[in-house]
């Protein structure tokens, strides 16, 4: 089973509407003129990053994914 996450929640990341360079430089704008809400983004992003991705993490975990299906 492929692993998925669901980055709607914690929102670690910000998301533009659409791909498009105006959506793009729209949100970059938008968290420019918005430093309490690009601050919580950022807290946000440091705290999923601890919890997910650190190499301790990885460490701790690899195990787990190398081990067979159980049936």
């Amino acid at each position: 089973m492929p692993f998925h996450r669901d980055w709607r929640e914690p929102r670690p990341v910000a998301l533009a509407d659409d791909a498009s360079p105006e959506a793009l430089l729209a949100l970059a704008e938008h968290l420019l003129e918005h430093g309490e809400e690009r601050r919580a983004l950022g807290e946000r992003a440091d705290r999923v990053y601890r919890e997910h991705f650190t190499l301790e993490h990885t460490v701790t975990h690899l195990p787990r994914r190398m081990e067979p299906p159980h049936e």
